[in-house]
Parts: structure tokens; sequence; C-alpha cells
């Protein structure tokens, strides 16, 4: 994920996120690389993070602090 911060420096943790597939079950991430990254103004971050995923559907989600910030579905597809 990439994220970009026009006003305030922004930092994500790996631990920030969470991946379920279709079925509810958790998937587990880990970071490649860096497991914490901070965007500041005019300087953008990226934090990569891998898992092990099926066939279907699945979700990612950012959370902050407990709260949900985003929840990006995406289909996976094994042509």
């Amino acid at each position: 994920m990439a994220v970009s911060q026009a006003t305030a420096a922004l930092t994500l943790h790996g631990s920030d996120f969470t991946s379920r597939d279709e079925q509810g079950k958790s998937i587990r991430l880990s970071p490649v690389g860096a497991a914490t990254v901070t965007a500041t103004p005019g300087h953008p971050a990226t934090i990569t993070l891998k898992g092990t995923f099926q066939a279907g559907a699945a979700q990612l989600t950012w959370l902050n602090a407990g709260k949900v910030i985003a929840i990006r579905d995406f289909d996976i597809e094994l042509d």
C-alpha cells in the first residue's frame, strides 16, 4: 500500500492491516521489508505485505487505533 499525506505525518504499521477470505477465515499478513513506514508532506511511503490466498474473494482492512479506516475487496483468479 502506498500512501501520501499532504498535511501531517502518517505512520503505517503492518499490524494495522488484516485480511479475510470470502468465508471469513483470517489470512496472515507479513511485512516484506520495513514493518513500519511514515509518509510526510511531500514524501510518500509504501508498506508491502504478503499473505497466502486461495482463489475467490478476499478483503484487506486497514485499522487505526482499533477503528476501520478502509476496506478493500478483491477477487483472486488462478488461471
